[in-house]
């Protein structure tokens, strides 16, 4: 598929006229399986779900668009990095939580040098379009709102207290209607804001799940710039849906749905993780989201960003290694995804693209005072000093600075590695997508029109038998499932079997520990020269400094062997636990396998199906840092009187007091000394607390694993067991309906669902031809 994804516009363009002539078949095809009242779908929506996801992808091929699903967990930063790669402030954010409606964001084209210069205040001019219906929806949703606030405003504004304006508008009918246009970012921005904030108040205040009936999301239209030469791209565009966080508290379970939609829509996932909570159960919620897509469109189509890197602590955070192998095993991927996984500091981004594009627009009339942007970055970049770098800041330091923080957001690498490839291949990789997704449906329907064919004219006697068996079988894996051990009892289990490994490396860590201390008590012993020590206040298990940068570089020289040791600990301590796990896994897996595989595989020889499903597990990876000594050593401060001559100026009586005489003598005043002490206990218990909170993370990520991922992962395999059995249950009660036709009937019926078997299965291989060009 070299040409198809390497450029040739003409081969491309040809392609996908190809696609959309097939996949609008494939959709009669699907359209009349529903006819025949074919079971075949395990969409949550069943075949009508399976019909729209096809139409979709029919759908997002013609308009040549590149779907990209942005998911994250709530505040990780997404708002901003999609920004971030638009070039410019486009979605609206704040403090509290905002996205709630998924929106598509269509990147239409670039916007060069000139047309940036000559564009004015608002040179994107970004264009909102919201489905007519939907505008007719958010009518509604406005008009039980305003019925609603008539009771509970008081209530409502303390639950929502940064709504109080927009509840304020509502309940007066001031805001009573949504438009289905707007034009330029403040109306864009304002509109956004809107119509997310009435999805917020409509799933928690309203009862039903109105906010489901949206029939599209809200289409943004707009250029986008970036500072580096924007590169050729070929036919189609990128298109970023961008999503709520599916783990807000009041609206998980409307949010969830929502994004679960958007994904089966979408070709292309982009996962933003933070940093500072990366592996927390948000992570787990994305992971279980995003399962059925990839299985769909492969994890190759995954790309993950690690925003917020700007917060990791040089010494003590996790290396790049390591942190790609984290994000590995908390998405579910597998080794080879180094290339899909990026590191950004998404705000720094956006503030240097703002200051980088006003540059450009402004020229040399950019004044950085009058900058939001340059303001936030100089701040940054200057914390204590940035009101004073302000007043010296020109268009050239400013333009220095921006490229620097730019550089080092780590953007720079993802927009040339990810998203201007994405751009590029946009149409051929959405028609890659679309076919493997269109090639799913029609093999389940395949297998559904086999079965239910073959079943025709068997024994009512038979098909009873087997679906009073197909219950039995169904009602079994529902007890294997509740006999399935709690959480806390694999955690109890594990933690049990592993308590003598992880006793030995505490009690390593305090020999460890105990030997900085020791180090630290002879050196306090010891002469005071060669240290630069205070010796006159020499106390046992205290070495004294007269500054603090002494102390700190003795507490980093005497600590380093300590800290060295300690992290080798750690690391074949996690080394150990993983292997372990590893084992106790996979018997976890034989264990429910055993349990179940005969059960599945009867059914699946009388469904004449392959069981595809695989109970598999992926490898723990636990966090793993080094353990610190303290930041910083005590201050000793005394208060003592000392002689000390001063200069004296008094009127002279010889001179008649006309002049001052100068002279020096001596006078008594108080003195303030610091002195900066190291002690050898503080040395010792905080390098151990460290080591022992270090060794806890990793019993910590055992038990995580434990609930987020074996149990999910067994849930999740029961879950399509049993989805394997009802739909079997469906044909065998379906074909309890066709064998009570007359024998005629049930021939016309069985030719039909021939000539349809045989229709579908030309379809499918003309589907895996197209997309093996």
């Amino acid at each position: 598929m070299e040409d198809a994804t390497g450029g040739d516009a003409r081969y491309v363009e040809e392609h996908a006229k190809d696609a959309i002539d097939l996949i609008e078949e494939v959709l009669r095809c699907l359209a009349h399986a529903i006819e025949l009242k074919i079971n075949w779908s395990g969409h949550p929506d069943r075949e009508a779900g399976s019909v729209r996801a096809v139409t979709n992808q029919l759908k997002a091929v013609r308009q040549g668009e590149l779907r990209m699903a942005v998911v994250a967990p709530m505040k990780a930063g997404k708002s901003t990095l999609v920004n971030a790669i638009a070039g410019y402030e486009l979605l609206p954010a704040r403090a509290a939580a905002m996205t709630t409606l998924p929106t598509r964001i269509v990147l239409e084209r670039a916007v060069g040098q000139d047309a940036l210069r000559s564009g004015g205040n608002d040179p994107f001019g970004p264009v909102l379009e919201v489905a007519e219906e939907d505008a007719e929806l958010f009518g509604v949703l406005l008009a039980a709102l305003r019925e609603q606030l008539r009771t509970d405003t008081a209530a409502v504004k303390e639950k929502f207290p940064h709504l109080e304006e927009l509840l304020q508008d509502i309940a007066e009918g001031r805001v009573s209607t949504v438009s289905t246009h707007f034009e330029g970012k403040r109306a864009v921005q304002q509109a956004l804001m809107l119509l997310n904030d009435l999805v917020r108040l409509a799933g928690v205040l309203l009862p039903g799940d109105r906010v489901r009936e949206l029939s599209d999301s809200p289409v943004v239209r707009t250029p986008y710039w970036t500072p580096e030469a924007v590169e050729e791209t070929g036919p189609g565009q990128l298109v970023i849906v961008d999503t709520p966080g599916p783990d807000e508290d009041d609206l998980s379970a409307v949010l969830g749905d929502i994004v679960s939609r958007q994904l089966s829509e979408s070709h292309i996932v982009l996962v933003i993780l933070d940093y500072t909570k990366m592996g927390g159960q948000s992570d787990a919620l994305i992971r279980d989201l995003m399962e059925p897509l990839l299985r769909a469109v492969g994890q190759d189509k995954l790309f993950a960003v690690v925003n917020k890197i700007d917060q990791r602590k040089k010494k003590s955070g996790m290396s790049d290694e390591e942190l790609a192998r984290s994000v590995a095993f908390n998405l579910g991927l597998g080794d080879a995804a180094d290339d899909r996984i990026f590191t950004t500091a998404a705000d720094r981004a956006l503030m240097s693209v703002g200051v980088l594009a006003e540059l450009e627009l402004r020229g040399s009339s950019f004044e950085a005072a009058q900058s939001e942007s340059a303001l936030q970055l100089l701040q940054l970049a200057h914390p204590l000093t940035w009101e004073e770098d302000l007043e010296e800041a020109d268009a050239d330091g400013m333009r220095k600075l921006a490229r620097v923080a730019w550089e080092r957001s780590g953007l720079p690498h993802l927009l040339s590695t990810a998203i201007t490839g994405l751009r590029a291949r946009a149409l051929p990789l959405a028609v890659e997508s679309a076919l493997k997704v269109v090639a799913s449906e029609l093999s389940d329907l395949r297998t559904a029109v086999r079965a239910r064919h073959d079943l025709i004219g068997r024994e009512s006697k038979e098909l009873a038998t087997a679906a009073t068996q197909i219950t039995g079988e169904i009602d079994e894996v529902a007890r294997f499932r509740q006999r399935v051990a709690a959480p806390e009892e694999l955690v109890a289990e594990l933690t049990e079997s592993l308590s003598a490994l992880l006793d030995g490396a505490k009690k390593e860590g305090k020999r460890t520990a105990r030997a900085l201390g020791d180090r630290v008590r002879k050196d306090s012993l010891q002469d005071g020269n060669l240290l630069k020590k205070v010796t006159r206040h020499k106390r046992p298990g205290t070495v004294e400094f007269n500054t603090k940068a002494e102390a700190q570089a003795y507490m980093q020289s005497a600590s380093a062997s300590a800290q060295a040791a300690l992290a080798g600990l750690l690391e074949r301590t996690r080394s150990q636990i993983e292997h372990k796990i590893r084992i106790s896994t996979q018997q976890q897996v034989q264990k429910e396998s055993a349990k179940i595989q005969p059960i599945v595989d009867r059914a699946a020889v009388r469904l004449r199906d392959e069981f595809a499903i695989v109970f598999t597990m992926p490898d723990l990876a636990l966090p793993v840092s080094a353990p610190q000594h303290p930041d910083a050593p005590e201050i000793e401060t005394k208060t003592s009187k000392q002689k000390v001559e001063e200069e004296v100026h008094e009127r002279s009586f010889r001179r008649l007091w006309l002049w001052k005489s100068t002279f020096t003598k001596e006078v008594e005043k108080e003195v303030t000394t610091h002195t900066y002490l190291v002690k050898s206990d503080a040395m010792q218990k905080s390098l151990q607390a460290s080591f022992d909170e270090r060794l806890n993370e990793i019993h910590s990520g055992l038990g995580g694993h434990v609930r987020e991922s074996m149990v999910d992962r067994i849930n999740q395999y029961y879950d399509e067991v049993e989805a394997f059995l009802q739909r079997y249950r469906l044909i065998l009660e379906q074909s309890a309906n066709d064998n009570v036709l007359q024998e005629k009937a049930k021939e016309e019926l069985r030719d039909s669902l021939h000539r349809f078997q045989v229709t579908v299965e030309q379809h499918l291989r003309s589907v895996e031809d197209l997309g093996g060009r």
